[in-house]
């Protein structure tokens, strides 16, 4: 078996046994993270928008059928699955998958989106994508290095007068010619879009600071990042500003551990950015959480009660007005390693909080 194939038993294996663990018949997967998790990276829907796929797989204990209308077959035999060994159900294009699920084996049937008769798991079947396998994490770190060299190589070139839809179209075509994809691009300029945290790219022009903030998918999988340009040098009053954003970024990463609750990392969410003088910041916007097949599989908050893998990724974004702090980040033994490092000469700083030593990017001054 190929690296591919491989994959897809070993992930297979990981549905049946909770199969067999929750007294499962089978298991519908349709939406769209988790079929391409578990096809390594297979697009099942025609709209980029679309949260649930034209493609569903009906996994048993002895056999996976893949259900598809007339038009996806074609390329999903030829191009996209030879080698997964597969049972096609194949239906007309005006009907849906929902009406084959009767003809197919399985008295409890769980599914990963809302279905009649059948068990709704998503958070369950989620919890199934970690960890991440070794190939995976070799696609991982890839797609984080080519995500940052690519963000990095167009800030590193911007200049006065560019509008922040501009900057956010090189961005978006650089990404795509690298075989990525943006399924998140936002721009701020200055000190009027910078109070935005979520600033959309418009045609303000920029004069003395831009903020890239990408969210870029390859193949399923998707890293988020974010880099800040300056043009002349910096006051010593934003320098510092930029290194209490990565002090906290810092806290939040030495908190998160394996084997940890989420609740843990939250407390000291609250308590970093008590400690770094700004106790109310973390309120204004939401500070990141796990991240693998979507732009953030899950958001840290109150009330969300995860634990944590190891060799799984978190994108963690510390923010105050004008700054931010965020890059792709996979625990593994040897503690959180940064993907969205490009290794190349952007600026970035080696940051130690307890026996957490970490890089982040810091602001680039042109």
């Amino acid at each position: 078996m190929n690296k591919r194939e491989q994959e897809f038993q070993t992930k297979l294996d990981r549905v049946r046994r909770f199969c067999v663990d929750n007294d499962f018949d089978a298991i519908v997967i349709a939406s769209v993270p988790n079929f391409r998790w578990l096809t390594s990276g297979v697009i099942s829907t025609v709209s980029r928008n679309s949260k649930i796929g034209d493609v569903t797989l009906y996994i048993t204990m002895s056999k996976v059928y893949l259900l598809t209308n007339c038009i996806e077959c074609p390329r999903l035999m030829e191009r996209d699955m030879p080698g997964i060994q597969v049972d096609y159900v194949v239906f007309p294009w005006y009907r849906s998958f929902k009406s084959e699920l009767d003809t197919l084996p399985g008295t409890r049937v769980a599914s990963d989106i809302p279905l009649p008769h059948c068990s709704y798991i998503s958070d369950e079947i989620r919890q199934l994508r970690y960890p991440m396998t070794d190939w995976e994490q070799e696609r991982y770190i890839t797609l984080g290095r080519d995500a940052a060299s690519v963000v990095e190589d167009v800030a590193k070139v911007l200049h006065p007068g560019m509008t922040t839809r501009e900057i956010s179209k090189q961005i978006d075509c650089a990404l795509i010619e690298n075989d990525m994809f943006p399924i998140v691009s936002l721009v701020g300029a200055d000190d009027f879009q910078l109070r935005y945290r979520h600033p959309i790219p418009d045609s303000t022009a920029l004069h003395k600071t831009a903020m890239v903030v990408v969210c870029a998918e390859r193949d399923g999988l998707v890293v988020a990042l974010t880099r800040t340009v300056h043009f002349g040098p910096l006051t010593t009053t934003q320098k510092q500003m930029h290194r209490d954003v990565q002090w906290i970024h810092t806290a939040i990463l030495t908190a998160t551990r394996p084997g940890r609750h989420t609740q843990e990392i939250f407390r000291a969410i609250e308590d970093a950015y008590r400690r770094a003088g700004y106790p109310e910041e973390w309120k204004n916007h939401h500070q990141g959480g796990g991240i693998g097949y979507e732009s953030r599989d899950f958001i840290l908050g109150p009330d969300v009660n995860e634990f944590v893998h190891l060799y799984q990724a978190f994108a963690w974004n510390p923010s105050i007005p004008g700054y931010k702090s965020e890059d792709t980040f996979l625990l593994t033994q040897e503690g959180p390693v940064c993907v969205t490092d490009s290794k190349s000469n952007w600026p970035r700083t080696r940051a130690r909080e307890g026996d957490c030593v970490v890089t982040q990017a810091d602001i680039l001054e042109l």
